[in-house]
């Protein structure tokens, strides 16, 4: 249920933070409250009928409920962020500007309202099965600790982060204005956190250290004997702590937990719960936590990746303002709705087949620790065949993350029969750890140069009428963004209106100092431009040089190489175009014809060419955009 919850909190987190804060709402407010309500109350009507008395008669039963009313809860949500246009009324410009993370904490609550209507009409039957009584407010915030480990980090992440931009730190600005120096900070912090998160998830869950006893005191020097560190053996109420399950968690061996619900203490036997703590060293022993943080960072890094190419690929679709035309959805909207899509998408196939695999080989990598532990499975096998009876015949029942219990009983007899088939399965789950690193590696380098190959096709493709409108919307709602400000003077540079392009580049410099195209296309202007107001041969120079240092192309060098042209240096505009041509050789006509220009002509010239697409001849600009 952990797994499923953490799934759909990421779905509402992308909901909510993929739709743009329009400038104004779709509904007006008199129309928007009455809908709000009207579909809380209907909400409230299902959930009543869907709990009530007689409705539900086991345990099993409740969970799948409340689990299809949690994504009921998405579903409604949906309709309030995208049709009610909520985050118009749950934020403000200074707040969306500045601390972002607490519009996204607003709007986790407004989420949550759906839950909390379920959970008011379920708490009858959950104190009827689980012979436990809370109050109202008292069920509602238990089953809220239970998914605070969930949002937790991303909470304490995005406001570490707001808090970051907003003081004025001037050491980290270089480091938050660069996106790598953007990543690495993320990392350091999500592993800060992930350290210390366990202490806080145990007073969170009403954790309490097993009381000393003899089978703590046994468990203890089994524990030692495996030479395993850890902070402490908590018992875990989960459901009132009925469920027989066990679990670790924690990297380091201070802040590490082994939890142990109550039921499966009285269900095993002292040799059953060993056997049960050796499945929990391995996932230790194996490195099992730190590879579930690294497929949680690559899923990270794949959607924050993800986002800028489709949204890119949207703009510059002519087939999406098509489809806006003919529904007469408003463009917003359906940039949102068709950016998210994909994402969602991606996600859902994510946990479902790659997390999905390895969670599955990971469990049966640690019930494969029992041999090295123990040397027997047995004691084991007997756990599993008690937790399936105890769970009401779950023997043959598998999950998306889970094989079933007696397929983990049948793996284990075999690798007892054929203990080659231990060594087999570790070959194959690291092996196909070392393919996906590979193959993630590789997707993300390739969508890290996904934007800047998408801008650079731009000025090749029929421009859209709408796309000039499309970007300085992009440009006004997410203005730290330094992708729609360069995309913005692509297109201004390709239509050949110079002065709306240098505009553009100049706020895009300004979020990203070190962007070594849009430096050149800069400097290109500078020093090609017919208006000779816009001409500036000096800073061209400068920039040009710049970027040469930061990415030495032969585009690059032949901006370098005008530029010094420009300002009289002869020798080294030559010298610099000659290092064009050695990079670039398949443009060999075009560095000789600079060449030819340098040698007979004097700057500024009557017209200047252009290489291939990178930079365009400017004409008389237009007035600029307010």
């Amino acid at each position: 249920m952990f797994y499923t919850n953490l799934l759909v909190l990421l779905i509402v987190l992308l909901l909510f933070s993929t739709k743009n804060v329009p400038a104004a709402p779709f509904l007006p407010l008199h129309y928007v409250l009455p809908l709000f309500f009207g579909k809380l109350l209907f909400f409230f009507l299902l959930a009543r009928r869907a709990f009530g008395k007689g409705a539900i008669r086991g345990d099993s039963r409740y969970f799948a409920v409340e689990q299809r009313f949690f994504l009921l809860a998405v579903l409604s949500f949906a309709v309030d962020v995208y049709l009610l246009d909520c985050k118009f009324f749950l934020s403000s410009r200074w707040l969306e500007e500045h601390f972002p993370s607490l519009v996204g904490m607003a709007g986790l609550c407004l989420f949550f309202l759906y839950p909390a209507l379920a959970w008011s009409q379920a708490r009858p039957r959950y104190i009827f099965l689980f012979n436990r009584y809370y109050t109202r407010w008292g069920f509602l915030f238990h089953n809220i600790k239970l998914n605070l480990p969930i949002i937790l980090p991303w909470a304490a992440i995005s406001l570490l982060f707001d808090v970051l931009h907003f003081l004025p730190l001037p050491f980290l600005e270089p480091v938050l204005g660069s996106l790598w120096g953007e990543y690495a900070l993320f990392l350091l912090f999500f592993l800060g956190i992930v350290l210390v998160i366990p202490y806080f998830i145990r007073h969170m869950w009403n954790c309490v250290p097993m009381p000393d006893s003899g089978l703590r005191r046994h468990l203890e020097n089994f524990l030692r004997r495996q030479k395993f560190a850890y902070a402490e053996i908590l018992l875990w109420p989960l459901f009132e702590g009925r469920v027989l399950t066990a679990g670790v968690m924690g990297l380091a061996g201070r802040l590490r937990y082994i939890l142990v619900t109550p039921a499966l203490l009285e269900a095993l036997t002292v040799e059953e719960l060993e056997a049960v703590m050796a499945h929990e060293i391995g996932h230790i022993k194996l490195f099992h936590l730190f590879f579930y943080l690294l497929l949680m960072i690559g899923l990270g890094l794949l959607l924050s990746l993800l986002t800028e190419p489709v949204s890119l690929l949207l703009v510059n679709s002519e087939s999406f303002y098509r489809f806006l035309t003919n529904t007469g959805v408003d463009f917003e909207t359906g940039l949102a709705v068709f950016g998210l899509l994909p994402l969602c998408l991606v996600l859902l196939v994510y946990f479902r087949f790659v997390f999905g695999f390895f969670m599955r080989n990971f469990e049966r990598q640690a019930d494969l620790h029992v041999f090295a532990a123990l040397g027997d499975p047995e004691p084991l096998i007997q756990s599993f065949e008690k937790i399936a009876w105890h769970g009401g015949n779950i023997r043959n029942k598998p999950s998306w993350h889970h094989f079933s219990l007696a397929q983990r009983i049948d793996y284990l007899i075999k690798c007892r029969r054929q203990p080659a088939a231990i060594r087999r399965h570790h070959l194959k789950t690291y092996g196909a750890l070392l393919v996906f690193l590979v193959t993630m590696a590789a997707t993300l380098s390739s969508l890290w140069a996904l934007p800047d190959r998408l801008l650079a096709g731009m000025d090749q493709r029929p421009l859209s009428p709408h796309l000039e409108l499309v970007l300085l919307e992009k440009s006004r709602q997410d203005p730290e963004n330094p992708t729609w400000w360069r995309a913005l003077g692509d297109l201004r540079l390709a239509r050949q209106e110079p002065a709306g392009a240098i505009s553009a580049y100049e706020r895009a410099l300004l979020l990203a100092p070190n962007d070594a195209e849009t430096m050149n296309n800069l400097a290109w202007l500078l020093v090609t431009a017919q208006d000779e107001k816009l001409l500036d041969a000096g800073r061209a120079l400068l920039l040009a040089q710049q970027a040469a240092k930061l990415h030495e192309s032969g585009f690059i060098l032949d901006t370098l190489a005008y530029g010094y042209w420009a300002l009289g240096m002869l020798p080294e505009a030559l010298a610099t175009e000659e290092r064009a041509l050695a990079l670039d050789p398949e443009n060999k006509d075009f560095y000789l014809q600079q060449m030819k220009l340098f040698r007979t002509a004097t700057w500024p010239p009557a017209s200047a060419q252009q290489p291939g697409s990178v930079k365009s001849q400017p004409s008389q600009p237009p007035e600029e955009e307010s």
